[in-house]
């Protein structure tokens, strides 16, 4: 469980500076940081996955998830980093801080 602590408070620092950059409007520095997001994503499901293998229940709603990182992705499809910046801040940032303070 400390390793998906530690995987998600690195997600949520990478998407604060993430979005500052998008809000700054440096847009392809934004897109080269998005990258290590979407990495550090990957490796919360696959731990989940492997907690939840080993008999662990991790209180966390990946379908929830999936819907934020959906809209996420059409905001990204339509170039509007702004929406992008805000979906990745005030629901993904805020879900994952609420998951880390309920782990234990």
């Amino acid at each position: 469980m400390e390793k998906l602590k530690k995987i998600i408070k690195d997600v949520v620092n990478e998407i604060e500076i993430t979005t500052n950059l998008f809000y700054q409007q440096k847009n392809q520095e934004g897109f080269a940081q998005l990258e290590g997001i979407v990495y550090l994503l990957n490796n919360i499901t696959n731990s989940i996955s492997k907690l939840e293998s080993e008999g662990n229940h991790v209180n966390i709603d990946i379908v929830k998830i999936n819907q934020i990182l959906t809209d996420a992705m059409n905001a990204l499809e339509n170039l509007d980093t702004i929406l992008l910046s805000d979906i990745l801040n005030y629901e993904l940032k805020e879900m994952l801080i609420d998951y880390q303070d309920s782990i234990l």
